[in-house]
């Protein structure tokens, strides 16, 4: 809303100008967790559909893993040029993310919309994917505006939430989805314990 992106604004007027960069993070590698195949593909599928897709769930129930296989397999495909892979602090707002991830050139506009959508604009052209990890942590009214403009102005660009919680943020959004990563099965637990070298006789 207006007084969210009035605040924003203030926080930007305040800030020093950011060299031209890009910071294009690669998913982190979790190849010695269990492979959740099964929530991947679920995952992917609600991906293809919607282009806000929220995997919620408990921790260590695998959601990094999930985030982190969908867009390695996207990538690897090229069905995505690119991924941004990001981890915001307890309390970040989308002006933390700009300040990480995007070009800022000494012209860059000063509203917080325009920011996002010239941001947004520079990865458009290539198909690319957002990871933003711990979404329960940020400030979501602030990240409000980041999805609104992905949903009404950038139709090739995908984001994959990572949450323990189901995010206001996106529940008012149509071309949004959450994914409650389901239980561990019993073969996956096996697996785990497998890898530990444990059997689950010995439990």
């Amino acid at each position: 809303n207006s007084q969210v992106e009035s605040a924003l604004e203030e926080i930007i007027a305040k800030s020093t100008s950011q060299p031209a960069h890009k910071i294009r993070l690669p998913p982190p590698n979790f190849g010695h967790d269990i492979k959740r195949q099964d929530a991947v593909e679920q995952a992917r599928d609600l991906l293809s559909d919607f282009q806000i897709l929220c995997i919620a769930g408990l921790p260590g129930s695998g959601k990094s893993h999930v985030a982190s296989q969908v867009v390695s397999d996207l990538v690897s495909t090229t069905e995505m040029a690119e991924a941004i892979w990001y981890e915001p602090l307890d309390g970040g707002t989308v002006v933390d993310f700009h300040a990480e991830v995007s070009i800022y050139a000494e012209d860059s506009p000063s509203s917080i919309v325009s920011r996002c959508n010239s941001f947004l604009g520079s990865i458009y052209s290539e198909s690319s994917i957002i990871v933003i990890e711990d979404f329960h942590l940020v400030d979501q009214s602030s990240y409000r505006l980041l999805l609104e403009q992905v949903t009404r102005r950038h139709p090739n660009v995908r984001v994959i939430l990572t949450s323990r919680l189901h995010p206001d943020a996106i529940f008012s959004n149509p071309a949004a989805r959450i994914f409650s990563l389901p239980p561990f099965s019993v073969s996956e637990v096996e697996t785990m314990l497998s890898m530990r070298g444990i059997s689950s006789l010995d439990l």
